[in-house]
């Protein structure tokens, strides 16, 4: 196995006062649960936990690991996966860096070609294997709960869309494959529980699901890979397997996505209107703002679902009540707008824009602007001046990273998500 290959600025081998600021070729980086830890995956494989407030390295039992594929985070921030070697996996906590797992053993699909998944309690782990199997385990002991055979791979479909969720309330969990199949099984058991759902159309390029937060409802949706074919989105009853009404399409491809409490869905299309549909009837509520003629507008909801802000070319966001559709507040600036990071408590929003004239130039200009909400009041700004990789808010909205920097120079910078001010530098 490929353990203990590596020495590394900032991890095994690191000066004392090596500091997190001084990373240099940065590929990967997350913060755990609370935002105390920021673990990081060098260009060069290379892995590390490391402190925010000392910006010093956190080793656990991570000073051998070298990893030929990007970890994975499960979405609390709690624990992470990663490859430890040929053949080889391993669970870890986020804050101590300890292992959780002994090792695994199972040739990993590529995370980007195959989301992972945690059960709600941590307890257990689904991975997908080099033959796009999924394979479940124990995480304390290490031993396979089961092996789950899925459609036999074709290369001729996508296979990033290969992911699987846990329900959060009874023990549920969900399984699409790259060729638009849907299935749920009973995690007692793992046994199929119900009839397959099979996307209604076949042809896709790549699939996804979205999944109700009572787990009642699912969408299934497809991208068609290229310009100009219709996308599909579906809308299942998961307790008999049923389609719910037609099909909603669009050139391009369509999404969807459950407001909370699982009644409202909003429906994102990549050419033509946004709107809020009625669940189970679809029906359609009311249409969110058009940002372009043609393009559909990039759509993102508050986390207590009260407001969608929705934005494109126009140059401007729109925050919109998401139950009346009404109205709440929008800023309109010359950059184009990029990301909005909503904070926790849906107060605030971080609105990510490019003003980069001269890319050939590598002449960066990048703005970080904080807001409240809903009103769009300016609180503070950050300008950014190299190339911006991306912006990323602590689970808990204390801290924002923002990985800046050309290819083999990237590094992680930190700031007080209150002040913007930059932490954890000399």
């Amino acid at each position: 196995m490929l353990l203990g290959l590596f020495t590394w600025l900032g991890h095994a081998g690191a000066a004392e006062d090596q500091r997190l600021a001084d990373l240099r070729g940065v590929r990967q980086a997350r913060f755990n649960e609370d935002g105390s830890r920021v673990l990081v995956r060098m260009s060069k494989r290379e892995l590390g936990l490391w402190d925010v407030e000392s910006g010093r390295a956190v080793k656990g039992d991570l000073e051998q690991v070298s990893m030929k594929l990007p970890y994975f985070v499960e979405e609390t921030g709690r624990r992470f996966v990663a490859s430890v070697g040929e053949g080889t996996a391993r669970v870890f906590d986020m804050t101590t860096g300890m292992a959780i797992s002994p090792p695994i053993a199972i040739e990993l699909l590529e995370t980007g070609r195959g989301s992972p998944a945690f059960s709600p309690d941590l307890s257990q782990v689904l991975l997908f294997d080099q033959k796009q199997q999924a394979q479940i385990f124990e995480v304390k002991s290490g031993q396979r709960i089961a092996q789950l055979t899925l459609e036999k791979p074709n290369e001729d479909f996508d296979v990033s869309g290969l992911a699987a969720k846990f329900a959060k309330d009874g023990p549920v969990c969900f399984i699409i494959t790259h060729q638009g199949v849907l299935r749920r099984y009973d995690t007692t058991t793992w046994k199929l529980a119900g009839e397959p759902m099979t996307h209604p159309n076949r042809e896709g390029w790549h699939f996804s699901f979205n999944l109700s937060e009572d787990g009642q409802h699912v969408v299934t949706c497809d991208g068609p890979g290229e310009n100009g074919p219709k996308g599909y989105l579906q809308l299942w009853d998961t307790q008999t397997s049923r389609p719910l009404g037609q099909a909603l399409e669009a050139t391009n491809g369509v999404s969807g996505r459950f407001l909370p409490g699982g009644k409202r869905l909003v429906v994102s299309r990549a050419r033509g209107r946004a709107g809020v549909h009625e669940v189970p009837s679809l029906k359609r509520l009311f249409d969110l703002p058009e940002h372009d003629d043609v393009e559909g507008p990039m759509v993102k909801a508050t986390p207590d679902g009260k407001g969608i802000f929705t934005w494109g070319y126009s140059e401007s966001v729109i925050f919109s009540d998401a139950t009346t559709g009404k109205h709440l507040g929008s800023s309109s600036n010359r950059a184009l707008l990029k990301d909005v990071l909503v904070t926790p408590d849906s107060k605030e929003a971080f609105l990510v824009y490019n003003n980069t004239a001269f890319l050939l130039q590598q002449h960066y200009d990048q703005y970080v602007v904080q807001v409240s909400l809903p009103d769009f009041k300016v609180k503070n700004s950050l300008r950014i001046l190299g190339y911006l990789t991306s912006v990323d808010l602590s689970p808990e909205g204390s801290r924002l990273m923002v990985i800046e920097g050309l290819t083999g120079k990237e590094q992680v910078r930190l700031f007080d998500a209150a002040t913007l001010k930059e932490t954890g530098v000399k």
